[in-house]
């Protein structure tokens, strides 16, 4: 007799949401959005469980994977210049909350640091035909109500170059379920 292990389930319960998702796709099923997947390499391509808001009781703290709706400027930048979809939600872990700080320093590097904590440097990323959005250099605090999106990606399109947004934008927090990495 074979025992069922961590893993076992795991597969098991990936390749149901697979095979929901496919008949989703179909048409053949209506099923409730629960799963979302993630397309670019700002967090770790893959299927995400969407947390309920009655579990999260939309109370974020730092290090929370969520998505959120961007904010203007940055949505009409980012679909501009091919770096998200016109109706993609950004998705990004909270790095910092009202009370928290964060800085770019003006170094040859541009280093971004988040509550003393070094993040990762603010690449220039080639676009062309226009300007590249950038965060100005200096030491900020972040403001009630918004919060500092950031990814472990050093190449992810996220506050290192936008700045804080809104935590009214936050749609709901996730959870990986299967990624690539």
């Amino acid at each position: 007799m074979r025992l069922v292990c961590k893993s076992d389930l795991k597969r098991f319960i990936v390749g149901l949401f697979a095979v929901f998702y496919l008949l989703a796709m179909a048409g053949f099923v209506k099923v409730p959005r629960f799963l979302i997947y993630n397309h670019t390499d700002s967090v770790p391509v893959g299927w995400y469980i969407i947390v309920p808001e009655f579990i999260s009781g939309n109370v974020f703290k730092r290090g929370d994977l969520v998505c959120f709706i961007p904010p203007d400027d940055v949505r009409r930048f980012g679909v501009a210049h091919g770096i998200f979809r016109e109706n993609d939600y950004l998705m990004k872990v909270v790095g910092a909350l009202p009370g928290d700080s964060f800085s770019i320093k003006n170094s040859v590097r541009r280093e971004f640091w988040v509550n003393g904590k070094y993040i990762g440097d603010v690449v220039r990323k080639n676009l062309p035909a226009a300007p590249f959005m950038e965060h100005p250099y200096g030491d900020f605090t972040v403001e009630d109500g918004m919060f500092l999106p950031i990814a472990p990606n050093p190449f992810s399109f996220d506050g290192r170059y936008y700045g804080t947004v809104p935590l009214s934008s936050i749609v709901f927090r996730v959870i990986p379920i299967w990624t690539e990495r």
